[in-house]
């Protein structure tokens, strides 16, 4: 049994600008990072993309990365790897309590890999805890974390 998506398969990622205006203008995205290796928190390797709504993902993956976009893209089928990851679902207010939620990956995309794609505003959000959640994640990878 294949660890692929067998259908066109909907999913949100969240990215910098720079990386949403080169995958909108055709570019390749590249990313080989076997995820895994920084701790026992996801079995990732390459490019992550969540499930579910924009809001459902961003309460997971605040402080995590480095969020300027929110993308929507429906992939073709055999492209996306299942994998898993570790969250915290920060709006239950309970931060030692995660769980292991279905994430996908994949070590490149373009927009030839889609079926559709497109830009989510993040009206899901405030831009005071879109800052807030970028300090944390350049406060955490300054200290090495």
């Amino acid at each position: 049994m294949s660890n692929l998506n067998t259908k066109p398969t909907k999913v949100i990622r969240f990215c910098s600008r720079t990386e949403a205006e080169a995958f909108m203008s055709g570019e390749t995205i590249y990313n080989d990072t076997n995820h895994s290796l920084k701790g026992k928190s996801t079995t990732s390797i390459g490019c992550c993309f969540a499930e579910g709504s924009p809001r459902e993902a961003w309460r997971r993956l605040k402080g995590l990365e480095l969020y300027e976009v929110c993308l929507e893209l429906v992939f073709k089928p055999g492209k996306l790897l299942k994998s898993k990851g570790r969250y915290v679902d920060y709006s239950t207010g309970d931060i030692w309590e995660s769980e292991w939620i279905r994430e996908w990956c994949c070590t490149h995309y373009s927009l030839e890999d889609t079926i559709s794609a497109g830009i989510i505003p993040m009206d899901f959000t405030s831009k005071e805890e879109i800052v807030l959640s970028n300090s944390i994640f350049l406060l955490l990878k300054k200290s090495g974390l």
